[in-house]
């Protein structure tokens, strides 16, 4: 089946007998055939409006054609007051009288009534007095025909004459015999009758004097149906539709107004623009949301409607069903299925009775042949092997019973399989179920009751050696269970039926024989005050060690930060020396250049010194030497000078005769007599 998007309404209806709203006035008319002017049908007032004894003088005026029976004498005895007026019949015609004293002498004549002029009407006998008040009509039957009577005083003195009542001349519907006065206020229609012809009647005030008229009632404009015989005005509010069934054809009318003229009609009523399912006769008119799938029979096929839209279908094959989550997985519809298989499971479904197993994906078909059967997890689960708190009964080598809780955790890793050789989820759970409990009393079965007692872990994959009590390293009883359990049934579980038996978690054992368990208890309790003890005594040993460790540790760290600040204050002192010792070798090194310019400026001096003294010294021993006694000259003062040198710092003269140890004659020179000095002898 092909979409079908809502239908874009025209403003009027598509229905022949409709009347535009534009040519409504054939329906809805401000028109009347007998109609007629209000002034010819009110009967203006016949006396004066006036007060006192002079309105009742002109009610006298009226009444009186023939004269009054009765006289005004002081000796009569007929008084009445001012403002009232006094009623008397004289051979059977009836005669009024004013306020005064009155006198009868006819005796076919007597009083019959006095009325106060205020009462409203007066009637007695043949006379009728009405007095109308403003915006009223008064209600009268004159020989038999309906009389609307104006504001003003009325009079009548006949017998063929009526008073009916009083009416407002505002209400809505004034009618009177024949005569009919219609205001229809705004907002309002008037539906009427005319010569057999329904009429609607726009606002607007009518007026008609004809036996084949009637009004039925006044109704809102806004109303959502009208219906006057085969008049029909429907109105559809916007954001709503319109449910009509003309001529026996279903029609959803869009907003705006219609008029139909049709024997054969029939309003169902408003429906929201938006509702979600609209049915009319074989109109279907449905919305299918964004996240939705629509279900539908289209001539006995089954379709699926997953564009999000509006859709409006006439069609006697067609039927809608529901809209249904899209997420869904599993959505089913006659012959056609939409089957949304997630990962961590597959679809199960059979063609012409053979297995077709669904991976993970979105899968649409449409075969008679195909049959879902369900879905198959192929994630991790677990199965208790225990019914709720129920223990599992197993007995010990030692024939002593044994209650266990645990839990087996599987993985279907060959669906195909599974299902082949075992059967549903059901049956799977059930297969591992009995196998697992059977193999569990097998183990137990082969086990000692102290075996099962010196385990304190409740898990099957404890670690190695962890609360052995024996130290040997021997494995743990769960762990036993554990490995002997998972060897016997993964591999034939996972080979024979595609189920990947992975662990066995143990969560609780109990002795079944309550004696025997009370016994066990108490030992445990004494092993475990045995074992707190050792547990305390270790625990006090280890602190022990702790606090001389920290003690140890306290002090090395004392002796690395005084190391560590004597080597600070070390290498401090030795920057500080090595500092002060580099600016002392600086100094000296300034002060060394110094005085090495200075001895090399002075030794340049000195040497220019014995240069020019040389150069003098050469040119006197030169002149000395051009006589013999300038040679005996020079040779003295060397010796002297030699001999003052060679005596410098000496305090004391020592005495050398001549001979070979006398230092002044192994020059070769003659010893000469030097005197004493100051102080020396």
């Amino acid at each position: 089946m092909t979409d079908i998007p809502l239908s874009n309404f025209a403003a009027g209806p598509s229905s022949s007998s409709a009347l535009p709203t534009s040519h409504e006035d054939n329906a809805i008319t401000d028109h009347l055939d007998g109609a007629v002017d209000l002034g010819a049908l009110v009967t203006p007032a016949n006396v004066p409006d006036a007060q006192g004894d002079r309105l009742a003088h002109e009610i006298m005026r009226v009444v009186n054609v023939n004269g009054l029976s009765a006289s005004e004498s002081i000796v009569g005895t007929k008084v009445i007051d001012v403002g009232s007026i006094g009623v008397l019949q004289h051979n059977g015609v009836i005669q009024v009288a004013p306020a005064g004293r009155w006198r009868i002498a006819n005796p076919r004549a007597d009083w019959v009534q006095v009325n106060s002029l205020t009462d409203n009407p007066i009637v007695c006998e043949t006379l009728t007095i009405i007095r109308v008040q403003k915006a009223e009509y008064g209600l009268a039957m004159d020989r038999g025909r309906p009389v609307l009577l104006g504001e003003g005083v009325h009079v009548r003195n006949n017998r063929l004459f009526q008073h009916i009542g009083f009416e407002g001349v505002n209400q809505k519907h004034l009618h009177h015999g024949t005569i009919h006065i219609l205001l229809v206020p705004i907002g309002e229609y008037a539906l009427v009758v005319e010569n057999n012809v329904p009429k609607i009647l726009k606002q607007g005030k009518y007026v008609i004097d004809s036996t084949f008229f009637e009004v039925q009632e006044f109704v809102s404009v806004n109303k959502d149906h009208i219906r006057h015989g085969s008049i029909h005005i429907v109105r559809v509010p916007k954001g709503k539709l319109g449910l009509i069934t003309n001529d026996n054809k279903p029609q959803l009318l869009p907003e705006g107004t219609y008029t139909f003229s049709a024997q054969v009609f029939a309003f169902s009523g408003l429906k929201e623009l938006n509702e979600p399912l609209i049915q009319l006769g074989t109109i279907t008119r449905f919305r299918v949301r964004n996240g939705e799938i629509g279900l539908a029979w289209d001539n006995n096929k089954p379709v699926f409607i997953e564009k999000p839209d509006f859709y409006e279908i006439d069609s006697p094959s067609f039927t809608f069903v529901s809209c249904v989550n899209a997420a869904e997985k599993m959505i089913i519809l006659g012959s056609r299925k939409r089957i949304l298989v997630y990962d961590g499971e597959v679809g199960v479904s059979y063609v012409n009775g053979r297995l077709d197993i669904l991976p993970p994906n979105t899968h649409v078909f449409d075969a008679i042949e195909r049959i879902f059967a369900g879905f198959l997890s192929t994630k991790q689960q677990a199965i208790q092997l225990n019914d709720g708190n129920k223990f599992a009964s197993c007995d010990t080598k030692d024939f002593v019973e044994i209650g266990v809780k645990a839990a087996v955790y599987y993985r279907i890793s060959d669906p195909a399989k599974s299902l082949l050789t075992v059967g549903n989820d059901d049956a799977i759970k059930l297969l591992i179920r009995e196998t697992s409990v059977a193999t569990l009393q097998g183990i137990m079965r082969s086990s000692a009751l102290n075996q099962v007692a010196q385990s304190k872990v409740i898990e099957a994959s404890a670690e190695p050696g962890a609360n052995n009590p024996t130290g040997t390293g021997a494995p743990m009883f769960f762990d036993k269970i554990h490995d002997e359990f998972i060897l016997r049934l993964h591999d034939n579980f996972k080979r024979l039926y595609g189920i990947d038996i992975s662990n066995i978690r143990i969560n609780d054992i109990k002795i079944m024989n309550d004696e025997l368990a009370e016994n066990i208890s108490k030992q445990a309790i004494i092993t475990a005050q045995t074992e707190t003890r050792l547990a305390n005594l270790a625990s006090q040993k280890e602190i022990a060690t702790t606090e001389q460790e920290r003690d140890a540790a306290v002090s090395f760290i004392k002796t690395n930060a005084a190391a560590a600040q004597l080597a600070t204050d070390t290498k401090a002192k030795a920057l500080a020396l090595l500092a002060d010792a580099t600016a002392k070798a600086q100094a000296t090194k300034i002060e060394a250049s110094g005085a090495a310019e200075a001895m090399l400026l002075q030794a340049q001096a000195e040497a220019k010194a014995v240069e020019l003294k040389s150069a003098a010294e050469k040119k006197r021993a030169v002149e000395v030497s051009a006589t013999e006694l300038g040679k005996q000259l020079a040779l003295m003062s060397l010796q002297s000078e030699m001999v003052t040198k060679s005596l410098e710092g000496v305090s004391k003269i020592v005495y050398l005769p001549p001979g070979t140890n006398n230092p002044i004659q192994m020059f070769g020179m003659p010893s000469m007599g030097i005197p004493p000095m100051d102080g020396m002898k």
